[in-house]
C-alpha cells in the first residue's frame, strides 16, 4: 500500500503537467502562466515519501510524480552524507547539489521548479526535525 497525492494541474496555456506548490512557484515552469491555485502540499509530500520510501509506491498523478521526486531528492541527500542545511543559503547550495538527482534531458525548464521544489522540501525536513 502506498499514500497516494491525487492532484492534477496543466497549465491552462501549453498544458504542461506541474505542482504548484507554494505562492513563489505558482507559474508554470515552461512558460510561467500563473496557476489559478496553489496546492500547499509540502507536509504531506514529505510524509508520503518517507512512508513510500519504505513500503514502495506507485505513480498514478502529478502530485505522485512530486512525491518520486522528494523521496529521490531526500535519497541523495542521505547518500551525500550532507548536513541539514540551517540558513536560506545553505538551502540553496544544498538544493543546486541534489539536482544532481535528477535528469532534465528535453525538460531544461523544469530544473528551477525543481530546485526550488527540493527546497521546500529539505525546509519541511528541517523543521519536522526539530519538533
Amino acid at each position: 500500500m502506498s499514500i497516494h497525492m491525487h492532484y492534477e494541474h496543466q497549465c491552462l496555456a501549453c498544458g504542461e503537467d506541474y505542482l504548484p506548490f507554494d505562492e513563489e512557484n505558482r507559474r508554470c515552469p515552461k512558460c510561467g502562466t500563473r496557476a489559478r491555485e496553489v496546492e500547499p502540499c509540502i507536509p504531506a509530500v514529505l510524509s508520503a515519501a518517507v512512508y513510500n520510501d519504505i513500503w514502495g509506491c506507485a505513480v498514478l498523478s502529478t502530485g505522485d510524480h512530486y512525491v518520486v521526486m522528494a523521496m529521490r531528492a531526500l535519497r541523495g541527500f542521505l547518500k551525500a552524507d550532507l548536513d541539514m542545511p540551517k540558513s536560506e543559503e545553505e538551502l540553496d547550495s544544498t538544493s543546486e547539489k541534489l539536482l544532481a538527482c535528477f535528469s532534465f534531458a528535453k525538460c531544461e525548464h523544469r530544473i528551477p521548479h525543481t530546485k526550488a521544489f527540493i527546497k521546500a522540501v529539505l525546509r519541511e525536513a528541517y523543521l519536522k526535525s526539530k519538533t
